[in-house]
């Protein structure tokens, strides 16, 4: 018995159809249908080219068909995702209490820019995030009554297809407090990162970046805490490139983890000395009155070491 192709899209459509209307379907699979009805016309004529012409001619116009409708749908969602997202908005604001003595941050986002940097206001967190609704924000600053203040920030998706109108990029502005010592961990999956931490108390920090670059202004600041001195933070950007800005009057000492990247790291060799290909050390390192300590990651991109007067 000859199979007949046309019988069986009329009736893959009715079934995608009434499975839309009972909510079964995910709301971004239910999108791209409604988005894709001009296929049945792409389909309908190459039934009419291929059907009777070329043997299995109904299944090569469905595949073809299948193919295209999930390029377009691709490019479409890639395009999408580079685009800044204004659907949703929620302001950071928290007021530090006097006894505050450390204010650990920690942040989590996805397809978000971080920028984090002083606040114009004296112990305040303040700032917002800006972007898609299929971003579900967490935004939680708590004190332990011991002096530990802890802000978290945390972005997360649902695992199911978006719409194409929900798909694009965050962005997560911070101003921090300028006379409370920082322990800041951020977490970004694609994004640039931008920490301009000149003028904080920053005692430590670590970065875990998978896709983007960072750059990253210190201050003029010696950690005090011996937890900090003990263990240095950890800036690690997996795919892509990270500049460090030290001011002149601090003297830096970096691990550098390059990888297979095979990229020269790019410093002023009049203040930093390489040794080893991994250590890259202040010339002044043991005499300086301001120091920091941190190990760099960079396996595919460049590492690159400024200084500010």
């Amino acid at each position: 018995m000859k199979l007949n192709w046309a019988g069986l899209m009329a009736v893959a459509v009715a079934g995608l159809l009434l499975l839309a209307a009972a909510n079964v379907l995910p709301t971004g699979a239910v999108d791209i249908l409604q988005r894709s009805w001009g296929a049945l016309l792409i389909l309908t004529g190459l039934f009419l080219l291929l059907g009777k012409r070329i043997p299995l001619g109904g299944v090569a116009a469905i595949v073809i068909t299948f193919v295209l409708v999930a390029g377009v749908a691709t490019l479409a969602y890639s395009s999408r995702a580079g685009e800044q997202r204004d659907d949703q908005v929620q302001t950071v604001e928290a007021a530090l209490d006097a006894g505050v003595s450390l204010l650990q941050v920690d942040v989590t986002a996805l397809t978000t820019d971080i920028e984090i940097g002083l606040s114009n206001t004296d112990r305040t967190i303040t700032g917002g995030f800006t972007g898609s609704r299929q971003s579900t924000v967490r935004s939680e600053y708590v004190e332990d009554g011991s002096g530990l203040g802890v802000y978290t920030f945390e972005e997360a998706k649902s695992p199911d297809l978006p719409r194409l109108d929900e798909v694009g990029r965050g962005i997560l502005r911070l101003q921090m407090p300028a006379d409370v010592p920082l322990d800041i961990v951020v977490r970004g999956q694609s994004g640039s990162v931008t920490l301009n931490l000149s003028g904080t108390e920053l005692e430590r920090l670590n970065l875990e970046l998978a896709n983007g670059d960072a750059l990253i202004t210190m201050p003029e600041y010696e950690p005090r805490s011996q937890a900090a001195l003990a263990q240095p933070g950890t800036l690690t950007v997996s795919n892509g490139a990270i500049t460090l800005v030290i001011p002149e009057g601090v003297a830096g000492r970096f691990e550098l983890d390059r990888g297979s990247s095979g990229i020269a790291p790019q410093f002023d060799e009049t203040i930093y000395e390489y040794i080893g290909g991994v250590l890259l050390e202040d010339r002044n390192f043991t005499s300086a009155d301001q120091v920091i300590r941190y190990v760099i990651v960079a396996p595919r991109g460049l590492i690159r070491i400024e200084s500010t007067p």
